[in-house]
């Protein structure tokens, strides 16, 4: 039995929101890793406990 969860590439119910992530990821996913974390300011080590507590709020 496998561990792999299978899951839609495609939500037939998925929000404005999820679409905007989605695109955003499909163009992330041509730039090389320092471009990415810049586009997201964050670093390779992650993001400080300052950082992530503000962007939760």
């Amino acid at each position: 039995m496998s561990a792999v969860k299978n899951t839609p590439l495609h939500k037939k119910n998925g929000t404005a929101a999820d679409t905007k992530l989605s695109m955003r990821a499909a163009r992330e996913a041509h730039n090389g890793l320092a471009a990415t974390l810049a586009n997201v300011r964050a670093t390779q080590d992650g993001l400080t406990e300052l950082d992530a507590s503000a962007r939760l709020q």
